[in-house]
Formats: C-alpha cells, sequence, structure tokens
C-alpha cells in the first residue's frame, strides 16, 4: 500500500501492527522494532516529523542497550533517525549521528561497500546545507571514486554521485570542474536511455523519469556553447525513449498474447490480494514471478524492434543533422526547470519552467534558444485556443456551428504575440532555410505552429 502511495492506509496497518507486537513481545525485540521503523518512515513520508522521531529515537535507545555500537541495526537506526533530524532542521545532531554511524561502517566494512557509500554521502548532504562545502565534496570525491571501481558508468548511483559532486564543485566556483562533471554525467545518462531502448516498457518508464529528474542539473551544468552537441542529444534522446516507452509492443506479435494474459492475470492478483492462508511472503513472490515473466517478453519484443530501427536508441545530433535536406532545419522545443545559482545560499536550485529551442542545421551546427518562462507562454497559448473557439482544455476540434467562428482581432493578436515569443526566435536561426522539421513538446502540442499568424512579407 506504501509502494501505490496509499500512505494512511499503510499507516493504519503499521499502527495496527505495532499495537500487537507491544501487547505480546518483550520491548526490546527485534520484530517490534522493526515494526516501529517501518511505521517511522511511513510517517516521515506523510510529513510527521515528530511521531517518526519519537520512534526512530526509541528503536534506537533498544538497539544501544541490547547490541554492539558498531553493529548493523544500530548503524542503520541513527542514520535513519539523522534523516528525520535533518527534515526538522536540527543539522548539528543530524551530523553527529550521520558521523557515528559513518565511524561504524568505516570499522567494520570493505571501504567500497554500498552501505559505507550510503553514509558518506547522506554525512555530504548534511554538510553541504550547513555551508561545509569542503567537507562534503571530500567525501562526495571518496563516494563517486568508490561507485566508479564498482559499478558501469551508467549505474543511477554512480549518476547520483557525480551529479552531487558537480553541484557542490559548483558552489564552491569551481565551474570548469562542475562543468566536466556534468559532462561525464550527461554521458552516463545518455548510455542507460540507450539501454532503455531494450528494456521492457515499465522498465524504460522508470529509467526516463530518473533521467528526467536529473536532466534540468544537467543542463544547468554544461550551459556553453562548446556542449551544445551533447545536450542536444539527451533531450532528443529523453524524448524519443519517453515515447517509445508507451508504444513499442504494439506490433502484431504472438507473444502479445501472453503478454496479455500475464497483464489480466496480475490485475486480478494485485486486485485481490493474497489468497486465504498465502503469507505475505508467497504472494510478494506470486507477483514478482508473473512481472517478470512479462516484462521478459516485453524486452525480447523491444529488442527485436530496436535492431530493426523501429524502437529507437540514442540520438545523436550528427545523424540527425545528416538526415536534413538540403534548406531545412530541425527546431525541437523542450520545457525543463530551469536551475540558477544563489550566492547568498552558496548553492544551486530550481527557478521555474522554461521553454528552449534547439535549432539544428545540415551542417551539424547548433543554436539554443531560451524563449521565456513556459507558464507565461501557456497563457499566450491559452488564450490564443480560447479565441479561436477551440479551448486549450479540449484538445479536440469542435464540430458545432457556434465553434466555427472566424479568427478575429483579439485572436490574430494573441497567435502573433505567440509566434514572436515562440517561433520567430527559431525563425531566425534558421536563416534561409525553407522547410522546418518541428519537434514540439508540452503545451506546444496544442499549438498547431502552422497556423500561427504570420506577418505579410
Amino acid at each position: 500500500m506504501e509502494a501505490m502511495g496509499d500512505l494512511p492506509g499503510a499507516c493504519a496497518l503499521q499502527e495496527a501492527v505495532l499495537a500487537g507486537y507491544e501487547g505480546t513481545l518483550p520491548a526490546d525485540h527485534p520484530d517490534l522494532l522493526r515494526a516501529r521503523s517501518n511505521l517511522a518512515a511511513t510517517m516521515r513520508s506523510m510529513g510527521d516529523l515528530p511521531g517518526a522521531r519519537a520512534l526512530f529515537e526509541a528503536v534506537l535507545a533498544s538497539y544501544e542497550r541490547t547490541l554492539p555500537p558498531d553493529h548493523p541495526d544500530p548503524l542503520l537506526a541513527r542514520g535513519n533517525l539523522a534523516a528525520v533530524m535533518h527534515d526538522m532542521g536540527d543539522l548539528s545532531r543530524a551530523r553527529a549521528l550521520q558521523e557515528a554511524a559513518l565511524a561504524g561502517y568505516e570499522r567494520t566494512l570493505p571501504g567500497d561497500h554500498p552501505s559505507l557509500l550510503d553514509a558518506r554521502s547522506n554525512l555530504a548532504v548534511t554538510m553541504r546545507s550547513m555551508g561545509d562545502l569542503p567537507g562534503a565534496r571530500a567525501l562526495e570525491e571518496a563516494v563517486l571514486a568508490g561507485y566508479e571501481r564498482t559499478l558501469p558508468a551508467d549505474h543511477p548511483a554512480l549518476l547520483s554521485a557525480r551529479g552531487n559532486l558537480a553541484s557542490t564543485m559548483h558552489n564552491m566556483g569551481d565551474l570548469a570542474g562542475a562543468r566536466a562533471a556534468g559532462l561525464d554525467l550527461a554521458r552516463g545518462m545518455l548510455r542507460r536511455l540507450e539501454l532503455a531502448s531494450t528494456l521492457s516498457p515499465r522498465e524504460a518508464r522508470e529509467a526516463t523519469g530518473a533521467e528526467a529528474h536529473r536532466h534540468s542539473t544537467v543542463r544547468f551544468l554544461t550551459n556553453s556553447d562548446q556542449a551544445g552537441s551533447i545536450r542536444f542529444d539527451l533531450a532528443e534522446t529523453l524524448r524519443a525513449t519517453s515515447i517509445a516507452s508507451g508504444r513499442a509492443t504494439r506490433e502484431d506479435d504472438p507473444r502479445r498474447r501472453e503478454i496479455s494474459t500475464l497483464r489480466a492475470r496480475l490485475n486480478d492478483l494485485v486486485s485481490g490480494g493474497p489468497a486465504e492462508g498465502q503469507s505475505s511472503e508467497a504472494f510478494a513472490a506470486e507477483v514478482a514471478g508473473l512481472t517478470f515473466e512479462r516484462d521478459r517478453f516485453e524486452r525480447e519484443i523491444r529488442a527485436e524492434l530496436t535492431a530493426r530501427g523501429i524502437v529507437t536508441g540514442a540520438i545523436r545530433t550528427e545523424v540527425v543533422a545528416r538526415a536534413l535536406p538540403e534548406g531545412a532545419a530541425a527546431v525541437g522545443f523542450l520545457r525543463h526547470v530551469k536551475w540558477v545559482h544563489d550566492p547568498q545560499a552558496s548553492m544551486i536550485r530550481p527557478a521555474g519552467d522554461v521553454l528552449v529551442a534547439h535549432v539544428l542545421h545540415p551542417d551539424g551546427s547548433l543554436t539554443e534558444l531560451e524563449l521565456g518562462p513556459a507558464e507565461d507562454l501557456e497563457v499566450l497559448a491559452r488564450a490564443w485556443r480560447a479565441e479561436l473557439g477551440r479551448p486549450l482544455e479540449t484538445r479536440g476540434v469542435g464540430v458545432s456551428s457556434a465553434d466555427r467562428r472566424k479568427p478575429g482581432e483579439a485572436a490574430e493578436d494573441a497567435g502573433r504575440r505567440l509566434r514572436r515569443l515562440v517561433l520567430d526566435p527559431a525563425l531566425a536561426a534558421v536563416g534561409d532555410a525553407t522547410t522546418l522539421h518541428v519537434c514540439l513538446d508540452d503545451f506546444l502540442y496544442a499549438v498547431p505552429i502552422e497556423a500561427l499568424p504570420m506577418e505579410e512579407d
């Protein structure tokens, strides 16, 4: 229920479990402590930080009474409590708990163990929040080095570590180092998205969602003319992967029947819950088994479609440029979160969504244009659609006689303003090109670009 987003439902069950354990088990019993930890984690997700703190403190106190200080359970409990303290703004206590946990992991685990690297990363976050950028950077460099020794270049944990280090380097004023790290991050993301073309749609959607979250940060870190190609590659590969994840297995294939059967069984199983007398472990194993079989069939189909060129892998600037005929240019619009550097806080922060356009010429040259706040442009798009009698909310073509009115001056004015902000900068950048291949994004999907009013000349 928690994984499905039903936090109140999960919390109610966890409270009932905890009450049962508290009525039947000693205060320091491991099952009771695990129940407290589970409930505390859910309460934290629901925003009940004082409640989560009280439970995590009780768990840690029990472990400290019954286990050696370097036992994995009290080390994990310190990290859990530290996370809540960080959320509550008590950074000093969070840091002390994290330093104690890290010291325990360093005494008991190999240098590249995932738990140790996680502890270093968590402490670095708190140190960065406290303004200790050199200390945070030293830890983040150690985390990244550990992941580079043990993980492939496109692993999500390694990508996150690289992004954290790049952000800290930028906050410290090391712009060249941040840009280099950002470019490495973009290459790893591209590799991950390229591999997503052979995953099942569910797996591809998960991969796309994770990289979309990092995309805006990468654009901020790599903001320079020399990074134009990889920025274009990443934006368009992300777009292509997202589209392909929803339609790549629709071809007629005999395995589709097997996939449909497995989906139906999964739906029935999840909606019906465990059978009478079935344990939660057996139920989870049954769900996992059916999911694995469904994903296996879909991976096979997508791999074959990718090999035949039906599903697109990575987008490359030079390949797209070679495909453009003479006199043509490509324009890709993109809505993304713009990040800025806050000098007072010595950190980068989001500053709202913007709309940008990448203009690509047959010779491979690229121009990147920032067109303005996406929200303002969306207001103009809505106004133009409303004046035309085709409101943006309907996203369809009306057929009643009331809808068949000709555009008036208000519609022409709204359309011209939208064109000046969205289309005119791209037209200026394409120069003498007579044909545009346009890829829209977000609210622009509801804007027929070719219908925008143009000047007489």
